[in-house]
């Protein structure tokens, strides 16, 4: 049986970088950009419709450069197996900042290039009314929404490679 949510809210849209570990981008240091696709790339193997997050191919796209699959680049069907993967020295992934914003603030994640890609889609909370006059319903809906909004406040700094 389908669940029909009769309210909701758009929460963020979050975007995506490349990330490494400092070891890895200490063994092999970057000049510029592009230089980042002839690294070991970790990919999400993401259910490809037209509300996926962006592929490397996206984003070399955005920097003006081509990507050639390699054999080198392992896919994870997980996003966090692959931000793990990165901590470990492994390779760059596109990260979604919302789960790695504190690996990237204390330091076990880098982001060499401030160079994101929007997510194509954003998320957003829904409920059935009567979860309002569940007990706390409506404090935990204020609570999530505003939690939302710091991380939409937190990516406006970004600059917008989807943007001219």
């Amino acid at each position: 049986m389908a669940v029909t949510f009769s309210h909701y809210v758009e929460l963020f849209t979050d975007w995506v970088v490349p990330a490494c570990s400092p070891a890895l981008l200490e063994r092999l240091p970057l000049r510029k950009p592009v230089d980042i696709l002839e690294r070991p790339l970790l990919a999400i193997e993401w259910a490809r419709d037209h509300r996926s997050p962006p592929t490397w191919s996206e984003w070399a796209a955005s920097i003006g450069a081509k990507y050639r699959t390699t054999s080198g680049e392992v896919a994870f069907s997980l996003s966090s197996a692959a931000i793990d993967a990165a901590i470990n020295g492994r390779g760059f992934v596109l990260a979604q900042l919302s789960m790695t914003r504190d690996h990237i603030s204390s330091g076990r994640l880098v982001v060499p290039f401030n160079l994101p890609l929007r997510l194509p889609h954003p998320y957003f909370l829904a409920w059935d009314r009567s979860a309002l006059q569940k007990p706390h319903g409506a404090e935990l809906r204020a609570w999530i929404v505003s939690v939302a909004n710091r991380q939409e406040a937190q990516h406006s700094g970004l600059r917008r490679a989807d943007s001219p």
